[in-house]
């Protein structure tokens, strides 16, 4: 966020002294360079990959789905919305822990599983089951 932060702050210096329209160009611009732009941004608490940074930001568009460390912004894992098999929602194993999204994905010949537990799990379950539905009936 710090990062986020200061190359927001470098920016609207910069804005200083352009026209309203200027200003909105620039900050678009701008803030379209940012690695989560255009994404559904959630913060996963937890994630049955150990590899994964702890906590970790989870990005949804109509293409994919990614976590990306949130204090280098480093890309960790991406997954294509088209290779998602099932979604389902755990419910926590103790009462203070947040629920969890187990997804399944990948082809028949090398099935992968992973679960991200986070505040938000039934909003990002639906929100990925519109995706993929908007998806099929766009084609």
């Amino acid at each position: 966020m710090a990062a986020i932060q200061s190359l927001m702050d470098q920016e609207l210096r910069q804005l200083q002294g352009r026209s309203a329209q200027e200003a909105q160009i620039d900050f678009i611009e701008a803030a379209s360079q940012l690695p989560l732009f255009g994404y559904t941004v959630y913060v996963v608490l937890r994630a049955s990959d150990l590899t994964l940074p702890r906590p970790s930001l989870l990005g949804l568009n109509r293409q994919h789905l990614i976590i990306m460390d949130p204090s280098s912004q480093a890309l960790c894992c991406s997954i294509a919305l088209r290779d998602l098999q099932q979604l389902h929602l755990l419910s926590p194993l103790e009462a203070d822990r947040p629920p969890a999204l187990e997804l399944n994905y990948g082809s028949a010949d090398s099935p992968q599983t992973v679960w991200f537990e986070l505040p938000q799990a039934r909003e990002l379950q639906h929100t990925i089951t519109f995706l993929l539905h908007s998806s099929d009936t766009s084609v």
